[in-house]
């Protein structure tokens, strides 16, 4: 009996150790393995105690682990495959871990560097075309899905006798200007990229110079908008310039209150283009801008400025949170006006706006993101690029990048506060209520600069 009762003792031990293992026990992710950096990927493996499921969030910055690899079935061998990196970069990321009955578990941020990958793909030439020909030049741009350097190699059809110029910078946007053509006369070119491990791509394309003689000199700025009030580019805070050139070239706009003082300077177009346009935010209601475009850095490398032009903000209006964008004129009778704009609901309706809050339709927003002229597409484009220097990476869907386009073009949310909405998931833009009162919320001021 004695024998029998240490044998119950130590088994009632070893189930007090072994038990508290399997009975709400939390996961322990552990045996974490980075290897085989290659071509853009890198495989990462790690053991969890308990079977789960998981993710892994990776980024350039502790701060913005801004990419998501989901890993979805339940095990304790967990491999995944990291993509979209960059050579000789330092990412962070961290795991987290999700058991059966829901409870997630996460490590510390770590880190990996890509210094050491190989390459052995060739570079992904794209958007490669002629940007302008006149009679003696040409202008070529194209980019790249890595940083490249490289040639363009160019001959008239039916000769052999080639030609070509070097690019030696690492770079992913590329431009290339030809000088000293032949006027009227049929061209084939060759744009070579080679990356820094020497993979090699090559695009093709053909162009036909102009008749006559040109050396750039007669540059002109044009088609500057708006010229007069316009309530579809200018409200009480912000304003949608835009002007044309005849030559692709660099932009950028000198502005401010004092006409002698044009203090404030943003860069309308980093690239040559035909057409330019820059959204001025953050301004005064009622008062007036004094504003000067200079071009220059394009084709045939000359400069020209246009001065003397301004434009007035419209006054702010009390207790209306933004300026509606409705034909019409206001309604102050008893008709129903949900959101208390001043306008009906049924005149909102009938103009294709949301009589319960803010701003257009979202089927209606949708509709113009397709027309490159509509105020809404402007928008979206300048918030495009902004977000593409200010987040990096970042997925969406259509309609909940409608909604967010809605509330920047008419109601006031900030660029940073549609950053902020698509990094935390909509805490710092809500669809129906303007920003005028969200900006008061705590979720709006938890998360606005988190």
């Amino acid at each position: 009996m004695k024998y029998l009762s240490k044998i119950s003792l130590i088994i009632v031990l070893l189930l007090g150790l072994i038990l508290p293992l399997f009975v709400g026990a939390d996961v322990v992710i552990s045996n974490i393995r980075v290897s085989n950096p290659r071509n853009g990927m890198i495989d990462l493996s790690w053991y969890t105690t308990q079977s789960s499921k998981g993710s892994v969030q990776y980024g350039l910055s502790a701060d913005n682990l801004n990419f998501t690899m989901g890993y979805g079935a339940y095990d304790y061998d967990h491999k995944s495959v990291l993509t979209g990196l960059v050579k000789d970069k330092t990412y962070f990321y961290k795991i987290t871990a999700e058991d059966a009955s829901g409870h997630k578990v996460e490590t510390y941020i770590q880190s990996f560097s890509t210094k050491n990958m190989t390459d052995n793909r060739r570079p992904t030439i794209t958007e490669y075309k002629v940007l302008q020909t006149t009679a003696n030049a040409v202008a070529i741009t194209w980019t790249t899905d890595e940083i490249t350097k490289g040639k363009i190699t160019y001959w008239e059809m039916e000769q052999t006798k080639r030609s070509s110029v070097t690019y030696n910078s690492y770079v992913t946007s590329h431009i290339n200007y030809i000088y000293k053509l032949k006027a009227n006369t049929r061209y084939a070119a060759e744009v070579t990229a080679i990356d820094k491990d020497k993979n090699i791509e090559t695009k093709y394309l053909v162009f036909t110079t102009s008749y006559g003689t040109q050396n750039g000199s007669n540059l002109a700025i044009s088609n500057i908008k708006p010229l007069q009030l316009d309530v579809n580019r200018i409200n009480d805070t912000s304003a949608l310039l835009s002007w044309s050139t005849n030559y692709v070239t660099n932009s950028t706009i000198y502005y401010g209150t004092k006409s002698t003082s044009l203090n404030k300077k943003i860069v309308a177009s980093a690239t040559p283009k035909y057409e330019h346009e820059i959204l001025l935010t953050n301004l005064t209601p009622n008062t007036t801008y004094y504003y000067k475009i200079v071009v220059e850095k394009g084709l045939y490398n000359k400069r020209v400025e246009a001065t003397g032009h301004s434009f007035m903000t419209l006054p702010k209006q009390k207790n209306v949170t933004t300026i509606a964008q409705v034909a019409g004129d206001k309604i102050y009778s008893s008709t129903l006006d949900s959101d208390y704009d001043g306008y009906s609901d049924q005149e909102e309706i009938d103009h294709k706006y949301n009589p319960y809050g803010y701003g257009r339709t979202i089927n209606e927003v949708l509709l113009r993101l397709n027309n490159p002229n509509s105020l809404e597409s402007k928008q979206s484009a300048y918030l495009k690029n902004w977000l593409k220097n200010n987040l990096g990476a970042y997925s969406i869907g259509a309609r909940d990048w409608a909604v967010l386009v809605n509330a920047y073009t008419y109601s006031g949310y900030s660029e940073q506060a549609i950053k902020q909405s698509i990094r935390f998931g909509g805490k710092t833009v809500h669809p129906s209520i303007p920003f005028a009162k969200w900006q008061y919320t705590s979720d709006y001021i938890t998360y606005i600069n988190r």
